[in-house]
């Protein structure tokens, strides 16, 4: 007969450190997948050139949206990634914390770029136009990352 060299209080925080990681990067895919929806919806409103109140209000949602997956982006950083039990929902929670860090580096880059554009020289709007491309470059990866999360868990949408 072989003795586990566990004692049951490591089995009860490794479960533990399962379910928390995986409710981590389950509440980081709703969120991811509900940022990238606002951001689709912001696009058509602006280019339908619907009215300025209601383009205020869902770039705010947008906002919002993005400030919760900033705050699971750290969250997910705490909880122990490696806490995986499957080494592919590991991978594909992995690769969601990476789109979606990477998504709210460029969305910040593109806010800071904004904010410090005050001479619309070729150049600037230039360097401009670079940030809204690697933010529009990012966000495709994070649905795409969100995608694959969910065929592997496609409980955490709800």
């Amino acid at each position: 007969m072989g003795t586990s060299s566990k004692s049951p209080k490591d089995s009860a925080r490794t479960t533990g450190e399962f379910v928390g990681t995986h409710a981590v990067a389950d509440a980081l895919a709703r969120a991811a997948s509900e940022s990238c929806r606002q951001h689709e919806r912001l696009d058509a409103v602006m280019r339908n050139g619907n009215p300025e109140v209601e383009l205020e209000g869902i770039a705010t949602v947008a906002e919002a949206c993005d400030a919760h997956v900033r705050t699971l982006v750290a969250a997910f950083e705490r909880a122990a990634p490696g806490a995986f039990g499957d080494e592919a929902q590991r991978r594909a929670a992995s690769a969601l914390w990476l789109a979606s860090r990477d998504f709210v580096r460029r969305h910040d880059g593109c806010d800071l770029a904004e904010r410090e554009l005050k001479r619309h020289s070729a150049q600037k709007l230039t360097e401009l136009h670079a940030e809204f491309e690697l933010q529009a470059s990012a966000l495709l990866a994070l649905r795409q990352a969100v995608t694959a999360y969910r065929k592997l868990r496609p409980d955490a949408a709800s």
